[in-house]
């Protein structure tokens, strides 16, 4: 089973907009769920949240490096929609580049991958 690390924005730049955020959560969320449908293990850092609500102590670097860890071990990146304005996924690609690490932005594409992979 291929490893899905899926990146994309998650924050608003440092701006209190709820809305923007659950947006973005929902455009995680439903990638996980389509993803792991089509027989893909899906590293999803949208419900990292989850985490530093139950432990406010915990710092965003923190949540940062814990996703990077899984990064590390992914076989691919499935790219959101707006991803270009994320910092955190600029990181994320940048470590995905050095491992060598294919990135898609479309179902089609990583489908494709993933036939020619397996």
């Amino acid at each position: 089973m291929k490893r899905v690390f899926i990146a994309g924005p998650i924050g608003c730049g440092g701006k209190a907009d709820n809305m923007r955020f659950l947006g973005n959560l929902d455009e995680f969320i439903e990638a996980w769920g389509t993803l792991t449908a089509l027989g893909f293990a899906c590293y999803c850092p949208g419900a990292d949240f989850l985490i530093a609500m139950r432990n406010p102590s915990m710092d965003i670097e923190e949540l940062q490096q814990a996703s990077l860890a899984w990064l590390r071990v992914s076989d691919c990146v499935f790219l959101l929609d707006g991803w270009e304005d994320s910092p955190g996924t600029a990181r994320e690609l940048s470590v995905a580049s050095e491992l060598g690490l294919p990135a898609f932005q479309s179902l089609a594409d990583i489908l494709r991958w993933k036939v020619a992979t397996e």
